[in-house]
């Protein structure tokens, strides 16, 4: 079964551990990351990988506007 995903998506998913997108694991929490042109913003720490998700495709929106 192939996915057809984004070239971000296929490297997140391989280092990440089945978490989403944007997300790993850090504390007991869930910190949300985004790369842009090279420099690393972080977005916040989440209780959950659900909210973390969320935030990052919030980030990822604004950057593509």
């Amino acid at each position: 079964n192939l996915q057809i995903i984004s070239h971000r998506m296929n490297v997140s998913k391989s280092r990440n551990r089945g978490l989403p997108t944007g997300v790993d694991a850090f504390r007991n929490k869930y910190r949300a990351r985004i790369v842009v042109n090279g420099n690393q913003e972080y977005i916040g720490l989440f209780d959950s990988p659900k909210l973390a998700e969320e935030a990052y495709e919030k980030r990822l929106l604004i950057l593509n506007r």
